[in-house]
């Protein structure tokens, strides 16, 4: 790795924010916002996964998924947590081999797409995030170490993924729905990972990576479509 690199990589992490409040004032728009608007983004940081969680295994999280008192403080739509700076620097090398476009379904902070721009051979990489905020601290993050990223808020069921060459779809805290249906829009002979096992597509592997909200590696899983 050459010295802009590692420079560029450090600025990514460099500020480490995750509650959507703490990135609103980074931004300087807190001040700006109406109290609706205020209480929309205070209302995310009640879904930042590791504040409860952390102690869990994997499994135990799957199994917390299907009961309802759970979600009665996580939206699986809005629960937000990270691959780790390791995580990335470990599924860089997983994906040494892979080329073409490579999208991130959940793109958050736009860390880890950002992260893998510079360390993988991709031709093209694209991030999808519903939060509107993080959205926004993604594109001021790329202001500053300038990577051909592109991100996109929006629905992930609504954007166009079709030539998507290898999704990471960090999936483990959608619904059983929701996860389906993203798999069913993943164009023919495209790979992606996955946080779950499935009989719906060809599977290749399975990758252990670093997360924010375990404290042991994640199993994901790599299937071809």
């Amino acid at each position: 790795m050459d010295i802009l690199s590692a420079i560029k990589i450090e600025e990514i992490y460099r500020f480490d924010l995750k509650s959507c409040v703490d990135i609103a004032r980074f931004l300087e728009i807190w001040n700006n916002l109406s109290e609706i608007e205020k209480e929309k983004i205070i209302s995310y940081d009640k879904t930042i996964f590791e504040k409860k969680f952390s102690h869990l295994t994997q499994e135990e999280i799957k199994k917390n998924i299907n009961n309802s008192k759970f979600w009665e403080e996580y939206n699986d739509e809005f629960v937000y947590g990270e691959i780790s700076k390791n995580g990335v620097n470990k599924l860089s090398n997983y994906l040494s081999d892979f080329t073409g476009n490579f999208y991130d379904v959940g793109s958050g902070n736009g860390k880890l797409l950002l992260h893998l721009s510079i360390l993988t051979n991709f031709d093209k990489y694209v991030g999808i995030e519903i939060v509107e905020i993080r959205h926004k601290y993604a594109n001021k993050i790329n202001e500053i170490v300038q990577q051909k990223v592109q991100f996109i808020c929006g629905d992930a069921l609504k954007v166009d993924i079709s030539d998507a060459n290898f999704i990471f779809l960090d999936d483990l805290m959608f619904s059983e729905n929701l996860r389906i249906s993203i798999i069913n829009r993943i164009p023919k002979d495209c790979f992606y990972l996955s946080a779950y096992k499935n009989n719906i597509d060809e599977f290749i592997d399975s990758w252990k990576i670093d997360v924010s909200w375990l404290e042991t590696e994640m199993y994901f899983h790599i299937y071809k479509r």
